[in-house]
């Protein structure tokens, strides 16, 4: 059984872990419910008979065998203004939530946003939200941000990263791209054979050939820390090396001023697999 993921999803709130009682949300009583359609499963298709949430929303499941692609077990709508309101969600195949960006690449999601993954693959495990970059052309899809300067709210929780990158054997080499804006152009700095701590505080341990046009300063990250603070990224003292703060970008090899930085990684097997041969 093959299963697809053609639609793209708006931000959803982490889904309730297992095994913990759920609260049903809240909702004002009015009388519009008396206006919507009685038969909502002509708007929804493949759900089981929608149960009564209240007087003005319904409680969504999908029918067996087929599952919320959001990776949500339920969805509710509320009546307002005589219709049901919408759900940008679908049932499907029961596949389970994707361990990755690029299993939702090849899975067809190719709109960039935040989807809701299981990082090791473990079904009673929580999924987690990441900002997945996709595209119609495999090449570019399936990466992996960490964290972009602007987004420090949104930084990619380094257990998730470590769950991705390492497994029973061993650490599974990145590729990290590194994309970096002034006000007049754009500069890219990509390396393969990148290597995390497993543990905190997430030293960067490896990092393997450079290819692009930025210069080759995160190499002198090596040995540093990872920060979420007033410094973001891998920390050392180096002054060839990079430097991230809430406010700045400092690359040493870029003279003009750095206004946005973005960071994203993918699984080295999967580049390889997708990529023209760029590292030789």
């Amino acid at each position: 059984m093959s299963c697809t993921y053609l639609h793209h999803l708006p931000t959803l709130s982490p889904l309730p872990r297992l095994h913990e009682p759920f609260i049903f949300p809240s909702v004002p009583v009015n009388n519009t419910a008396l206006l919507c359609p009685t038969n909502i499963t002509q708007q929804f298709t493949d759900i089981e008979e929608p149960v009564d949430v209240g007087a003005s929303s319904k409680y969504l499941k999908c029918q067996g065998g087929k599952k919320w692609l959001s990776g949500r077990d339920h969805n509710f709508v509320h009546c307002e203004d005589g219709a049901w309101t919408t759900v940008s969600d679908v049932c499907d195949k029961e596949c389970g939530v994707p361990i990755d960006c690029p299993v939702l690449s090849g899975m067809g999601a190719h709109l960039s946003g935040y989807y809701n993954i299981t990082p090791k693959g473990d079904p009673d495990e929580p999924s987690v939200q990441v900002y997945c970059r996709q595209s119609i052309a495999k090449a570019d899809s399936g990466w992996t941000r960490i964290f972009a300067t602007g987004l420090l709210g949104q930084v990619l929780d380094m257990i998730t990263l470590s769950a991705l990158h390492w497994d029973e054997n061993g650490a599974k080499p990145l590729v990290v791209q590194i994309n970096l804006h002034s006000s007049h152009e754009f500069y890219e700095a990509t390396y393969d054979d990148v290597i995390i701590g497993k543990d905190p505080p997430w030293t960067l341990l490896e990092v393997g050939t450079y290819h692009g046009d930025a210069g080759d300063c995160f190499r002198f990250n090596i040995g540093g820390s990872f920060h979420n603070d007033a410094d973001l990224g891998w920390v050392t003292n180096d002054t060839r090396a990079m430097r991230v703060t809430s406010t700045t970008v400092e690359w040493p090899t870029i003279e003009e001023e750095v206004q946005y930085i973005e960071f994203y990684f993918r699984p080295q097997e999967f580049d390889r697999s997708k990529s023209l041969p760029v590292f030789c």
